[in-house]
């Protein structure tokens, strides 16, 4: 089943690496959003080796050559969005397809914690929701567990007309 799952990934893909497929989303919220797809099968890319995240925010830079913004809501055991991947994802899209606000909030969201190495433990322990645009990466903490469908919403709400 799983390589049957990778081989359609990979027919679909816009980037192909050795640890993400690359894809559009099916469901697309702007003409740039992508699904970064884990070839394995974690519950969050976060919480995968640290080095793999900076990995798939390379590729992704040499891809868009322009300020892109990501999103991973993480630590559930399956993507609660209707008809998801069953896999950790994060959702992508371009900076400028966005208000400018949301990137310049993403700067100063009072309650974010720029990712640290050594704080990883105690955020993989809680849900959380990572997010950055191609200079920055933070992780909010959340207390409970986030509305289904949340990046989606979020995204959709802050779009330009």
């Amino acid at each position: 089943m799983v390589e049957i799952i990778d081989k359609i990934f990979a027919e679909k893909a816009v980037i192909l690496s050795d640890e993400f497929h690359i894809v559009s989303d099916k469901f697309p919220v702007s003409k740039s959003h992508l699904l970064a797809l884990s070839k394995k099968r974690l519950c969050a890319i976060l919480l995968d080796d640290f080095d793999v995240l900076f990995n798939l925010l390379k590729l992704l830079k040499e891809y868009f050559q322009e300020e892109y913004m990501f999103f991973e809501r993480g630590n559930v055991p399956f993507c609660t969005s209707f008809n998801g991947p069953h896999c950790a994802h994060v959702h992508v899209v371009l900076a400028s397809e966005y208000k400018k606000e949301i990137i310049d909030n993403l700067l100063t969201i009072t309650n974010a914690e720029k990712l640290d190495i050594t704080k990883l433990e105690q955020i993989s322990s809680n849900e959380y929701l990572l997010f950055g645009n191609s200079k920055n990466i933070y992780v909010t903490k959340t207390e409970k567990k986030l509305p289904k469908r949340f990046i989606r919403t979020f995204l959709m709400d802050n779009k330009l007309p």
